[in-house]
């Protein structure tokens, strides 16, 4: 018990974060959704219910079992993919606190049943609760598939020409004699869908065309070190630096991917 009092006094030194959050009371309705949402959708995190977070001081709970009960029913009816939250009780100077935790969840995103999907998805910002925008979600369900950005299909430019001579470059350096679709498919550079072999996020920024706009963005960063100290630090435009590499014209000969009849 003595441990988790220190432990407690220690939190309440700490400012809130990401990771944790100081109620006086229990947040009625969608103001505490929007917390457990948030955590399961990130990191995890640690609500203590009866400390003043703005003095910190420790005011406790009347009923905890109560807030307990109340705890588990509102997690469950109004958030889903359902969510266990983890409750502790502390007693501690003569005062009761409630420790709820919930941990970063393996099926996100996590979103406030009443509000669906798009109004009723957060996620954490420091220590504020922030409604997730679209492409937020699509990265939280690709942290689910294990599939990155770069390796998803892009359908807007499916009938993209690849650049054929920095494929043979790209072949080249990697000593690969193998020059099929198929080994194009093995590394993820296309993917086949419905029958189609269309290009990925990361074919179109490593053998498309330059001026691909929706991928102004893109960059490479290039960092050199001198022991434990950052010696130079350089950012360029990602399609000018694999353009610049392979010493290639955008009009050269091309490696066409197109859908099938």
């Amino acid at each position: 018990m003595r441990n988790i009092a220190v432990n407690i006094f220690e939190k309440i030194k700490q400012i809130e974060s990401r990771k944790l959050e100081f109620k006086e009371q229990l947040p009625q309705g969608s103001a505490f959704l929007k917390i457990v949402s948030a955590f399961a959708n990130g990191a995890g995190g640690e609500l203590i219910i009866g400390i003043s977070d703005k003095k910190r001081r420790i005011v406790g709970v009347d009923d905890p079992l109560l807030i307990e009960e109340q705890i588990m029913n509102c997690v469950h009816d109004g958030v889903y993919p359902p969510v266990s939250p983890f409750c502790t009780i502390i007693t501690i100077q003569k005062r009761t606190l409630l420790s709820i935790r919930i941990l970063s969840g393996s099926n996100k995103p996590y979103y406030i049943k009443s509000k669906g999907v798009d109004k009723g998805t957060f996620v954490r910002i420091g220590s504020t609760n922030r409604l997730a925008d679209s492409q937020v979600v699509q990265e939280l369900k690709r942290q689910v598939t294990g599939l990155a950005f770069i390796d998803e299909i892009d359908f807007q430019h499916q009938n993209i020409s690849f650049n054929n001579k920095s494929l043979n470059i790209f072949f080249d350096i990697m000593g690969m004699v193998d020059k099929s679709k198929d080994t194009l498919v093995k590394l993820n550079i296309v993917k086949r869908n419905n029958g189609d072999q269309l290009p990925t996020i990361a074919g179109l920024l490593l053998f498309g065309s330059p001026d691909l706009s929706e991928y102004d963005y893109a960059c490479v960063r290039f960092s050199r070190f001198a022991g434990r100290f950052k010696h130079l630090s350089k950012t360029m435009n990602f399609l000018f630096a694999i353009s610049n590499f392979c010493k290639t014209s955008p009009h050269s000969q091309l490696y066409h991917f197109e859908q099938t009849a």
